[in-house]
């Protein structure tokens, strides 16, 4: 389909090339099959830009997604429960975990 124009513009050219009996009518056949060509690739141009819509529209998905389970999102959410303690231990106003709470954790 990207390549129908180029035939459209052979037609047109070919549609040129014959004597004054024909001329009128291959002239405009030629004419014909280049606008044809040209609505063919309008088709696939519009085809193209609801896929790219339609990827774009993906992606802000996958970013809200993302921004929904990713670890810092989380860890802002533990820090403003303060009765989270098993998460985020007593140290939670400094934002680390001494080596005793990790033992006790099992992520030693």
């Amino acid at each position: 389909p990207w390549f129908a124009p180029f035939f459209g513009t052979l037609a047109l050219t070919g549609g040129q090339l014959f004597g004054e009996k024909w001329y009128p009518l291959t002239s405009n056949c030629g004419f014909l099959i280049l606008i044809i060509s040209i609505l063919l690739l309008m088709t696939e141009i519009d085809k193209d830009m609801v896929a790219s819509e339609e990827f774009t529209d993906y992606l802000g998905q996958v970013a809200k997604k993302g921004d929904a389970i990713s670890v810092r999102h989380v860890m802002e959410e533990n820090t403003r429960d303060d009765g989270n303690d098993d998460i985020i231990g007593d140290n939670s106003t400094s934002g680390t975990i001494n080596e005793n709470e990790l033992a006790e954790t099992g992520m030693t």
